[in-house]
């Protein structure tokens, strides 16, 4: 478990491993890694990739990589490690970095993670077994059954590898799923699409 007073954004908590078809790996981005790719992105106009120099961490299955804790997926979750507040739903594990950045919030006050992999919900869910505020069940988000009175103060949805107008209409689905079991919700990626599809969705933070 991450000590709250020194959390800091984007650090977390798993070790490099093997386990299935998955892997969590360490690795370096260099100053001229960094500077070569980001040129590269800026003439293709995909900035918002752009990563800085540092060490950082990657959860990958089979040779694709799922996650990372680089700067565009820091920005990409930090909709859901600003807004998390009370009794939280998540959709999608992945390394655990959002669920480590939303428990450490004093005000979080439980956390029901739901996740796909057995493999994941089993090696990095092992990681939380000791906060009683975590709970971590395996399935679809699609297929969860909720119940007539649960509520949720907040939901983050993030199940989806790559940005692509392909989610829109499963953001659609999820959000007729969940719009009356909770205050407000995010999905991973929204704010590329927001204004088409949700601009008039009142739960919806971007």
């Amino acid at each position: 478990m991450l000590a709250k007073n020194t959390f800091k954004y984007g650090q977390v908590q798993v070790k490099p491993s093997k386990f299935g078809e998955w892997q969590i790996i360490e690795f370096e981005i260099s100053d001229s890694d960094a500077s070569f790719f980001n040129m590269r992105n800026a003439i293709n106009g995909r900035s918002h990739l752009n990563v800085e120099a540092g060490s950082y961490t990657r959860l990958m299955k089979a040779n694709e990589v799922v996650m990372s804790n680089t700067q565009m997926e820091l920005q990409s979750n930090s909709v859901a490690y600003e807004n998390a507040t009370g009794n939280v739903l998540i959709a999608g594990l992945g390394m655990g970095m959002i669920l480590d950045a939303i428990l450490s919030k004093p005000d979080v006050k439980s956390v029901l993670v739901v996740e796909f992999d057995q493999h994941i919900v089993d090696h990095i869910g092992a990681y939380y077994k000791d906060d009683s505020r975590v709970e971590i069940i395996q399935g679809s988000i699609f297929d969860y059954q909720l119940t007539d009175n649960e509520h949720y103060d907040y939901i983050w949805f993030d199940i989806w590898t790559f940005l692509s107008q392909d989610n829109c209409e499963e953001f659609i689905t999820l959000y007729e799923k969940f719009e009356d079991h909770c205050d407000w919700m995010s999905f991973w990626g929204l704010e590329y699409f927001y204004e088409e599809y949700f601009e008039d969705c009142g739960k919806v933070l971007i």
